[in-house]
């Protein structure tokens, strides 16, 4: 008996650490295949979680910006994200520490594995749009566009996370940020709007028209409000 005990015990022992941790407060770095972007997501006590995104400038400048919040389940060995701006999910197959991707963005399926990083440290607070300030800022947009407007397909520059939105005359549709695709799919004009369907998330998303602008009502990478400049030909 004394040694089917011990036996237990160093099994116990044995076992790594990831399994052991049932809380699933947990941040795993998300290795992407993109030049001077890291990506890490944070799973929360309270099944609240945050993927963000790092991106260096130059000179050891950079800046941390939210790609998705929200709160997230485990069913059975998939984990499954859902954003609660942008009413999409993301899941995830869990083997062992790791991840891998079922249904998520293109930036993170065209990764490979998640890796697990630790879970003893002090996760970043991050502050995001509200549901309140996009409203307003749709009103404005709105007053100031106060007609239909022609949507021309071209290349758009933001000034949000993303760096261009190009709109192919085949319907298609990709977002690039410092040269790597990060959510591609197809687009429709809907009456006054741009419908975006993601094809890796299988979500669709939408902005306003302008003379020459479009505004995000929800858009991939963002919590809404932002502009998207036509380049002049």
């Amino acid at each position: 008996m004394r040694k089917i005990i011990l036996l237990i015990q160093v099994l116990i022992l044995t076992i790594p650490n990831c399994i052991a941790q049932t809380s699933f407060s947990r941040e795993y770095e998300i290795d992407i295949k993109a030049d001077d972007m890291f990506c890490h997501l944070y799973l929360y006590d309270n099944n609240d979680y945050e993927l963000l995104m790092q991106v260096y400038t130059g000179d050891d400048v950079s800046y941390t910006f939210p790609m998705s919040k929200g709160e997230y389940k485990v069913n059975e060995k998939i984990l499954i994200l859902h954003d609660k701006n942008c009413e999409f999910t993301m899941s995830f197959e869990m083997s062992g520490c790791s991840l891998i991707p079922i249904k998520s963005f293109y930036l993170i399926k065209n990764s490979g594995i998640l890796c697990y990083k630790d879970n003893n440290k002090e996760y970043p607070s991050m502050h995001y749009t509200s549901d309140e300030k996009t409203l307003g800022i749709s009103k404005d947009f709105m007053a100031k566009y106060n007609k239909k407007y022609d949507l021309s397909f071209g290349v758009y520059y933001s000034n949000c996370f993303v760096d261009s939105l190009i709109l192919n005359a085949d319907k298609n549709y990709i977002m690039i940020k410092q040269r790597d695709t990060i959510s591609r799919g197809t687009w429709k004009k809907r009456k006054d709007k741009l419908v975006l369907h993601d094809i890796d998330i299988v979500h669709d998303f939408e902005m306003l028209i302008g003379d020459s602008v479009l505004m995000s009502v929800s858009a991939p990478f963002d919590w809404g409000g932002s502009l998207y400049y036509l380049q002049k030909k």
